[in-house]
């Protein structure tokens, strides 16, 4: 039966609505490295890292007076659906920052319930009251994933300097401890007598918009095969180590 004029009107009013409705985004996943990552290059390995595994497009600094500030990301900070947390780290702090403080702050800046939270953080899920409970008592434990390693971790290529390839593990074992040592004594000398821990700490005063273009300075300077400054050979010298912990209420486990 045909339509009647005011049926017609309708589905036109309809369509026009359809058309002016936001459009589904997908879930969004960013970096949130701290100051630290003047330090040495782990951060910017790991923040490449997350890029080729996580497709972590956004970045965001955790400063030390406790504000999280972007870097570069589409939406805020409360946008980004999946964290990865990247600093340095042990049972009581996260990039020099004690863990309460932290999952206090991330709280602050995201209130809404991140679908998971990874921390790239040596220790975050050692021994009890870890940052990952806190954090996902923020929220009332409603986060779905948190995962931590238990102690020291690391990138983990087993035989492949291939940065994607790369999983993170907790307690990995050098194939040649020696050729690690060395390796990784030439890196942190080079990273202090060319400057890059100068210049680190002057954009991230002066301009953070230059964080991205300094870490992929970084990459190119520390991921030269066939030198003693490679840092990919570090990450290709690591085997074995644990999976880091998960928890959440999309587990059966509950965060330590």
């Amino acid at each position: 039966m045909p339509f009647s004029h005011a049926a017609r009107t309708l589905r036109r009013l309809a369509f026009v609505a359809a058309l002016l409705l936001p459009l589904p985004t997908a879930a969004q996943t960013a970096s949130l490295v701290f100051e630290d990552v003047c330090e040495d290059p782990s951060a910017t390995f790991d923040v490449f890292w997350g890029q080729a595994v996580y497709d972590a497009a956004g970045l965001f600094l955790f400063r030390s007076d406790d504000t999280i500030v972007p870097v570069q990301a589409e939406g805020g900070f409360d946008a980004q659906r999946t964290l990865l947390v990247i600093a340095h780290g042990s049972p009581d702090e996260v990039g020099g920052i004690p863990k309460e403080r932290v999952a206090t702050a991330i709280r602050a800046a995201h209130p809404g319930v991140p679908e998971a939270a990874h921390f790239l953080s040596c220790s975050a899920a050692e021994g009890e009251n870890t940052v990952l409970k806190l954090l996902n008592a923020e929220y009332g434990g409603a986060v779905p994933l948190l995962t931590g390693a238990t102690s020291s971790c690391a990138l983990t290529g087993s035989g492949s300097r291939d940065l994607a390839a790369a999983v993170y593990r907790g307690s990995p074992v050098p194939s040649d401890p020696g050729r690690y040592a060395a390796v990784l004594e030439a890196i942190l000398e080079a990273w202090g007598s060319e400057g890059f821990a100068s210049d680190c700490a002057t954009l991230l005063a002066d301009d953070l918009s230059q964080l991205p273009g300094f870490m992929q300075r970084v990459r190119e300077r520390f991921s030269q095969p066939g030198t003693d400054t490679d840092y990919l050979e570090l990450i290709a010298l690591n085997r074995g180590g644990t999976e880091p912990l998960a928890c959440g209420l999309s587990t059966s486990r509950p965060c330590p």
